[in-house]
């Protein structure tokens, strides 16, 4: 009695442990990738970390900003306040109070330039959410054609167990052979293997989108309510008219250019610190009782050291940002023109396979299955023909897939504005 006792309050606990980890997990319902898209912008990681970099730069602003602090000096080289070796009339004390005054504009140099560095970094702040997009857009569509093959799996399995079942009737009339029942059973098992298969791909799929989200796999199970359909007619691309636009609106592409700019105004601090600052201060000292006051002006003579290399290296910035310029236009003319080629051709193979092979596959399982079920046609006919079904239906998930991803990654090789509010 103790022992079935035992093993009632395991099973008890056993049970209330799936329910409350079930209970616990949070579900997110999407209808569309816009919603996944403002969900990864608002929790994705790896933009909170990109978004430290404004503040970064908020804070460089206010460094460059901040003038020379003055600085004082006290010193006392006799200043005893005992009877004894030496005579209190010898105290001797003073006072040094100086500031450095910055020449050639440093100051308005550094402001130039982390105004500079401040847009640049707001441009790649952008670049980085754009690339999370990219990132999010692949995956989401990924996650689609995975449930895609997910529901054909099951649909396969499902008409292959009702040729199984009813060749069990068949056999135990004897219309047919037991090895044709193992053969329809055999087919039927590869389906559900499949199945796993493909479950587990979705399950993968979908935890790559969570984390995408910024959130937890373990904690968030993400329910896409949207499937992969036929696309409307693809856009008119005019391929040079999308560079110019790309030009114009691509954040890594402006952000090249703003670091030209960058190099220019750091090109114009390094050499203002060639010349050398001013120094003035204000003296006063105590000698036995005689009060002097004077004034000290110090200015390094730039005999040996005028920031040469400071500027070298400024100058050499300068060109591996046009360099990097040149480059990145050789490659997003490039990305464009594949891109606006490749949505033509995934678009003509999606029509094609639609309006032919689906069709014609669709109609020859139907044909097939209403044949075998009435013994005029063979196992293995029928098994070949959902076979043919099958890999036509697979083939269309893919292209789908691959057009809308493709048609997804044009949409933001032209251009992204994310509005930023930084101050």
């Amino acid at each position: 009695m103790k022992k079935i006792f035992k093993r009632i309050l395991f099973l008890f606990v056993i049970l209330s442990h799936s329910v409350f980890a079930e209970n616990s997990i949070t579900s997110i319902k999407l209808t569309n990738l816009n919603e996944a898209l403002q969900i990864g912008l608002k929790n994705s990681k790896r933009i909170l970390v990109s978004r430290y970099e404004l503040d970064k730069a908020k804070g460089d602003k206010i460094t460059a900003s901040l003038r020379p602090n003055p600085y004082i000096s006290l010193n006392a080289d006799v200043f005893p306040y005992y009877k004894g070796k030496f005579d209190p009339e010898a105290q001797q004390y003073g006072i040094n109070l100086g500031y450095q005054i910055e020449t050639a504009g440093k100051r308005e140099a550094r402001m130039n330039l982390a105004d500079k560095n401040m847009k640049v970094t707001e441009l790649l702040f952008a670049e980085a959410v754009r690339q999370v997009y990219l990132m999010i857009g692949t995956v989401y569509y990924e996650t689609l054609a995975a449930k895609e093959r997910l529901l054909l799996a099951e649909d396969n399995y499902t008409a292959m167990n009702l040729i199984a079942e009813i060749n069990k009737k068949r056999l135990s009339k004897q219309d047919i052979s037991n090895l044709e029942l193992i053969r329809s059973e055999v087919a039927r098992d590869q389906y559900a293997t499949q199945i796993i298969q493909n479950k587990v791909s979705y399950l993968r799929s979908k935890a790559a989108l969570t984390v995408l989200l910024g959130h937890d796999s373990n904690k968030i199970d993400i329910q896409i309510n949207e499937n992969l359909a036929f696309p409307n007619d693809p856009p008119e691309i005019q391929v040079d008219t999308a560079i110019q636009s790309a030009l114009h609106g691509r954040p890594d592409y402006l952000a090249l250019i703003g670091n030209e700019e960058l190099s220019i105004s750091n090109i114009r601090l390094q050499k203002s610190h060639a010349v050398p600052d001013v120094v003035v201060a204000l003296d006063a000292f105590n000698q036995q009782n005689q009060k002097f006051y004077g004034a000290t002006v110090t200015v390094p003579i730039p005999v040996f050291s005028r920031n040469q290399g400071e500027i070298a290296k400024s100058i050499a910035t300068k060109k591996q940002a046009e360099k990097s310029k040149e480059e990145l236009y050789l490659n997003l003319t490039n990305e464009i023109k594949i891109l606006s080629e490749e949505i033509k051709i995934r678009y003509s193979a999606i029509k094609n396979i639609n309006q032919n092979s689906i069709i014609k596959s669709t109609e020859a399982i139907k044909i097939m299955e209403l044949a075998y079920k009435s013994g005029g046609a063979t196992l293995i006919e029928y098994m070949d023909t959902r076979r043919a079904f099958n890999e036509t239906r697979l083939m269309l998930i893919d292209t789908l897939m691959q057009y809308e991803t493709v048609l997804f990654r044009y949409k933001y090789s032209l251009g992204f504005d994310l509005n930023l509010n930084t101050e």
